[in-house]
C-alpha cells in the first residue's frame, strides 16, 4: 500500500448504523481512508477534446455540477490524461462519516470512492465486485451500485465479470485516486509558528549571538596579543638602545629623556608611537613587528598584514595627521605583506 495502513470500508449512509469494516484490521491510531460506498458516491469517467489535464478536470466538474439533481453537492474531479474521472457525493455524507471519525478518534487523511476498486472492465464487459455487503459495477464510463434484482436492466445485460474483494481493495491502495477532502472538506495547512519552530529558531538566534560574540571576544584577545607583542619590540629596542633594561611602560619616556640629554633630539618617540597606535587601532589586521627610533627624530616600523592593502589605511592615517612617511613594501617568510615604514616625529 502506498498511501495508508488501513482503508475503512463505511456503510451507505441510509444504512449507517451497520458496522464499518476495516482492511486489514485497524489497530487503533492509524491513518484511515475512508471508502465511501457507490450508492453515496458514484463515479464517472468523462472524455474532454482539445484541452490539458487541468482544464479537462474543470470543464468535467463544471458538467457534473450542471447536470446534478441535488445542488448540495460534493464533486471532485481529477486531472488525468485520458478520461476525467469525477465522483458526486453528497456534503451530508462527507459531514456524517467526517463526525464519526472524529467522534471515534480516527485520523482520516484521505476519503475515496470505494467503486475505484473496481478495474477497468473488457469492452462490452461490467466487473462487479462486493465491499462491505454491497454490489458495485463499473462499466469503461461509470462505476454505480447494483441494486438487487436489476442487474440486467442496470447494465443491459452485459456480462458481469466478478473480482475477488482483496485484489479489488489491493489496487485500489496501491492506486491511489479522487481524494474527496478537497474544497471545504481539504485539511488546514500546517502552521508554521509551532511550538517546537519558535524554539528552534530561539536556539538559532542565540547560537548567532554567541558565535558574534565570541568572533568579538577572539578579535580583542588578538589586538590584546599585538599589543603585548608591541610592548615586547618597544622594550627591547629601548634596552639595546639605552644599555639596560627598561619595561615598555617606561621606555618612551627614558629615550626621550636620554635624547634630550645628548640634545640630539628633534622631537619625542612619544607623540609618534601614539599616532602609530591611533592609525592602527581601527585595523586589527594590521601588526608590528618591529619598531626602533633614531636620534633624528624618525621611527623606523615594520607592518605586517595578511595583504598589503590591509596596511594602506595605516599609512594614510599618518599622512592625514600630518606626518611624513616612507614606505617600502616586501613579502615576509610566512607569505604575510610585509611594509618597512619611516615615520618623521617633526612633521
Amino acid at each position: 500500500m502506498t498511501e495508508n495502513a488501513v482503508m475503512a470500508l463505511v456503510p451507505p449512509l441510509h444504512r449507517a448504523d451497520a458496522p464499518v469494516q476495516f482492511w486489514p484490521d485497524a489497530q487503533g491510531g492509524e491513518p484511515l481512508t475512508l471508502l465511501l460506498p457507490a450508492i453515496d458516491c458514484p463515479v464517472s469517467w468523462v472524455s474532454i477534446d482539445a484541452a490539458t489535464p487541468r482544464q479537462a478536470a474543470a470543464a468535467a466538474r463544471a458538467q457534473a455540477l450542471a447536470t446534478a439533481i441535488d445542488a448540495d453537492v460534493h464533486i471532485v474531479a481529477e486531472p488525468a490524461d485520458g478520461p476525467v474521472p469525477v465522483a458526486t457525493v453528497s456534503h451530508a455524507v462527507m459531514r456524517h462519516w467526517l463526525a464519526w471519525a472524529t467522534a471515534n478518534g480516527h485520523h482520516v487523511s484521505a476519503m475515496r470512492p470505494a467503486a475505484l476498486a473496481l478495474p477497468v472492465p473488457s469492452a462490452g464487459t461490467f466487473s462487479v465486485v462486493t465491499l462491505a455487503g454491497e454490489r458495485m459495477a463499473r462499466s469503461a464510463t461509470r462505476a454505480f451500485a447494483l441494486e438487487p434484482g436489476l442487474d440486467d436492466v442496470l447494465t443491459g445485460g452485459a456480462p458481469l465479470v466478478a473480482v475477488d474483494a482483496g485484489d479489488a481493495l489491493a489496487t485500489l491502495a496501491a492506486n491511489p485516486q479522487l481524494n474527496l477532502l478537497t474544497g471545504p472538506y481539504a485539511p488546514p495547512r500546517a502552521n508554521w509558528f509551532t511550538r517546537e519552530r519558535v524554539q528552534a529558531a530561539a536556539a538559532l538566534v542565540a547560537l548567532i549571538l554567541l558565535v558574534s560574540l565570541a568572533i568579538g571576544v577572539a578579535r580583542l584577545v588578538r589586538l590584546h596579543a599585538d599589543i603585548a607583542r608591541i610592548d615586547g619590540v618597544v622594550a627591547t629596542q629601548a634596552s639595546a638602545a639605552l644599555g639596560r633594561d627598561v619595561a615598555a611602560e617606561s621606555a618612551v619616556a627614558e629615550l626621550d629623556a636620554r635624547l634630550a640629554a645628548t640634545g640630539a633630539s628633534q622631537g619625542s618617540a612619544n607623540a609618534t608611537l601614539a599616532a602609530l597606535m591611533q592609525a592602527m587601532e581601527a585595523h586589527s589586521a594590521v601588526g608590528v613587528d618591529a619598531a626602533s627610533w633614531d636620534r633624528g627624530g624618525t621611527l623606523t616600523v615594520t607592518l605586517g598584514a595578511a595583504r598589503a592593502e590591509d596596511i594602506n589605511p595605516v599609512l594614510l592615517a599618518l599622512q592625514n595627521a600630518g606626518f611624513r612617511i616612507t614606505a617600502q613594501p616586501r613579502s615576509g617568510t610566512d607569505g604575510r605583506a610585509l611594509g618597512d615604514i619611516t615615520i618623521r616625529s617633526e612633521p
